[in-house]
């Protein structure tokens, strides 16, 4: 007698639920897939099977399951929570926030469900830029949840952008009390750092790691009209110290949705784009500026690439996420072709600092510490340095300063 299909379905799921719970997950997604095949469209199954999906980093895969899972059981929270979680992964936060919602709807107070779901509607409410109201979602939850470090740690961001820097270092100091994972220690102790206006050796050399891909692909879908509002300027100043020339092969570090790139497009043979986020290289295609596109970390970029085989290297509001960039200028210098150009802009910093990390989680850099690792690598200015307001922050103009850099020798040389 042949199993029934109820019968071939239940046994290959509670396969998938062995897998997954050892950890096999492409054997668990296999058996899932097996079980959905006998019996289609039941939501337990398509739940499970989103959410090893997306532990496998296919969230293109777990979105529809989820929705699908959704429709069928309204009322499933299991499958609301995942599907949050995979809106996250691409990076839309407003459909994110529609699910936790939901899902907090659902979940009785005091719910293993509930306290995440909160915690997650407030990281929405965040990226969105409703930051007043992701703070009352964060402050009632630390209060709920004294002792989580976790929601002290979002508190603390919030307040952060909120310019509460007092009230945000105290969530911060609570966070890192409160014995967060290692990850979020880091964080939370980075931020605390700019929070006291620590600045070179004090200050950590760079973000923590993770921190600018998961920035920006939480920006990338609203970028572009946020700088417009804050009147940003620097990807035509940076313009003004390039004309006059082709450039063969260039380079844009950090390239983002292609604001540098569409400007500069007019005067290179060839632009390749590089970025940490997903989410920004897929704005940053759609513009079609860019020959080719790279998601990697800056250095280790550079370091792959051949010496002396790029005419122009770009970073535009890049350094404001790298602190110490003594290894960045070595790197540039190395790839940089005879008569080439290192272009860049910094938040600029007071001369008796090298760098600093600031309340905005942003680092700034001196003139003069840059002139010194200019020096230091064999570089020397290709156009006069530029001095001004970059963009607005909190409405006030915020010094800038633009420098376009050339080799001094051909790479190797003395």
């Amino acid at each position: 007698m042949q199993p029934s299909a109820f019968d071939t379905a239940r046994l290959a799921f509670e396969a998938g639920l062995a897998a997954q719970q050892a950890g096999r997950l492409d054997e668990a997604a296999t058996q899932y897939r097996a079980s959905l095949a006998a019996l289609p469209g039941r939501p337990s199954t398509l739940t499970n099977l989103g959410a090893t999906l997306l532990a496998l980093g296919r969230a293109d895969e777990a979105l529809p399951l989820l929705q699908q899972a959704t429709e069928a059981a309204p009322t499933h929270a299991e499958a609301w929570a995942y599907l949050g979680e995979a809106w996250l992964a691409h990076a839309q936060p407003a459909q994110a926030l529609q699910a936790y919602t939901r899902l907090l709807a659902l979940s009785a107070t005091g719910s293993a469900a509930q306290p995440r779901a909160a915690l997650r509607q407030a990281e929405c409410l965040a990226r969105l830029g409703r930051l007043e109201e992701a703070a009352v979602a964060a402050d009632a939850l630390v209060q709920r949840h004294a002792d989580w470090g976790e929601a002290w740690l979002l508190a603390g961001s919030i307040r952060k952008d909120l310019g509460r820097f007092e009230s945000a270092a105290e969530a911060l100091q609570q966070a890192q009390s409160l014995g967060a994972n290692a990850d979020q220690a880091a964080y939370a102790g980075w931020l605390l750092a700019g929070l006291r206006g620590a600045h070179d050796a004090e200050a950590p050399p760079l973000p923590p790691p993770g921190y600018v891909e998961a920035l920006f692909d939480g920006y990338a879908a609203d970028f572009d009209r946020h700088l417009d509002e804050l009147e940003y300027s620097a990807p035509e100043q940076l313009l003004g110290g390039l004309v006059g020339r082709r450039y063969a092969r260039a380079l844009d570090l950090g390239c983002g949705t292609g604001l540098v790139g569409r400007v500069v497009r007019p005067l290179v043979d060839q632009l390749d784009g590089l970025d940490v986020s997903a989410a920004m290289l897929e704005r940053a295609r759609a513009t079609g500026a860019y020959h080719g596109l790279h998601q990697a970390e800056l250095l280790a970029h550079l370091q792959q690439q051949a010496a002396g085989s790029i005419d122009l290297v770009l970073a535009g509001d890049v350094f404001i996420y790298v602190g110490a960039l003594d290894a960045v200028f070595a790197a540039v210098r190395r790839v940089l072709a005879p008569g080439g150009v290192f272009a860049f802009s910094v938040e600029e910093a007071a001369t008796d600092v090298d760098f600093e990390l600031r309340a905005t989680a942003r680092y700034a850099h001196s003139a003069r510490h840059l002139g010194e690792l200019a020096t230091r690598h064999g570089l020397v200015p290709h156009a006069r340095e530029w001095r001004g307001t970059l963009r607005l922050e909190q409405r006030q103009p915020l010094a800038g300063l633009l420098l376009w850099l050339s080799p001094a020798t051909a790479p190797g040389g003395a």
